[in-house]
């Protein structure tokens, strides 16, 4: 899950949630925020 918000210099505001990666090129000079992130695991 992500929203997904049009950027600086974007001539309309722009925001929706999808639960499926985006393309970036669908909102101009877009921006993502996803709900969750992960990060790599390194040998411990």
């Amino acid at each position: 899950m992500a929203i997904v918000v049009s950027g600086r210099g974007a001539q309309e505001f722009t925001c929706f949630i999808t639960e499926r990666v985006p393309c970036l090129d669908l909102v101009s000079k877009s921006q993502v925020f996803p709900r969750w992130s992960y990060r790599e695991v390194g040998d411990e």
